[in-house]
């Protein structure tokens, strides 16, 4: 699932979904276990001012989470951040699957937002 590199080398997974890219870095999923899956953006259903945003992260193996995790999702436009959003996994809650929506809220994102970038820290 992941194959394209990006500047720095890391391996990252890149969706066009509608007018904004979403890159996905994989090697840090990978380092925990963990994929991302049925990724979505949509700013036309939400408020004016939120754009939606939604990935299924699951475990490489099915079942387990080895560590604690932070995932980082930062929504840009250009090469201008406009807001970063982050969501705790722990290890011991994590039922092999879980959906991660994440609501970035700023006025005119959802005119503005061309690129969502998504990666995971170990905790």
């Amino acid at each position: 699932m992941f194959g394209n590199h990006n500047r720095s080398g890391v391996i990252c997974t890149p969706v066009q979904i509608g007018d904004i890219l979403v890159e996905i870095d994989g090697q840090s999923f990978s380092e925990l276990g963990l994929c991302a899956e049925n990724i979505t953006a949509d700013n036309m259903d939400c408020a004016p001012d939120v754009l939606c945003f939604s990935v299924d992260v699951a475990a490489e193996d099915g079942e387990c989470l080895k560590s604690d995790a932070r995932i980082i999702c930062e929504a840009y436009a250009g090469g201008r951040k406009l807001s970063t959003q982050k969501r705790m996994l722990t290890a011991k809650d994590f039922s092999g699957r879980e959906k991660l929506e994440i609501d970035f809220k700023k006025w005119g994102i959802c005119d503005a937002a061309d690129r969502i970038t998504v990666y995971c820290e170990h905790i």
